[in-house]
């Protein structure tokens, strides 16, 4: 399979669109979107859905399983914790995933990796604001369980409590082609150093940003 490009974000505020590019239909969910946003949708040819800081449930992947040509669910500042994604399990084209907000944690990362065709995945409480919320954390725990991902090629963790002895599970991955570790303030370069000796071959990345208050 052809990997599909990385879909630039987008705000469509006030509304709900989607948007049609050749054979490509992108649905861009507006700012705070709920459930039945996502169920008024219309067009049964979704083949991506992309939201910034939802309000979504879980029980938007009801809906999200009626799509069958579904390649990218890209959900940023999302609200869901991501075990939703079990209803995903059988859609043959979905090989890019986002999981980003503050529910997401170990049980969102177990989901995800029952996922048997994702190449790429980018997962964690996301970016934080000043004063972070989390109900949620991926641990070292969520990040063995990615490692039963086949075809997973690309990697970036976003503010996740994820030690040096965890990112070690991830010399398991076969296909991996690179990884990159954002906000993850538990992880240092000596630990980072024996994860690239494992993997010479593998782009590894520690971004160490200043911890916010």
């Amino acid at each position: 399979m052809t990997p599909v490009r990385i879909l630039v974000a987008a705000i469509i505020a006030g509304g709900m669109v989607s948007t049609v590019t050749g054979d490509e239909t992108r649905l861009n969910l507006k700012v705070l979107a709920t459930d039945s946003d996502v169920a008024a949708a219309t067009n049964r040819n979704v083949k991506a859905i992309r939201t910034i800081r939802d309000r979504l449930s879980d029980q938007s992947f009801v809906t999200f399983a009626k799509w069958p040509n579904l390649y990218g669910v890209y959900l940023g500042n999302t609200t869901v914790t991501g075990t939703g994604f079990h209803l995903l399990d059988e859609h043959e084209y979905l090989v890019q995933v986002v999981l980003m907000g503050p529910n997401v944690g170990n049980e969102g990362a177990l989901t995800v990796a029952d996922l048997p065709h994702v190449t790429h995945l980018t997962i964690g409480n996301g970016i934080p604001p000043k004063s972070p919320v989390r109900n949620a954390r991926l641990t070292d725990r969520g990040l063995r369980a990615i490692t039963t991902m086949p075809h997973l090629a690309w990697l970036v963790v976003v503010d996740a409590d994820i030690t040096d002895e965890g990112v070690q599970y991830l010399r398991r991955l076969k296909s991996i082609e690179s990884i990159v570790f954002d906000y993850c303030p538990r992880l240092t370069p000596l630990g980072i150093a024996r994860l690239q000796a494992k993997l010479p071959k593998t782009q590894i990345r520690l971004e160490q940003r200043p911890t916010r208050p």
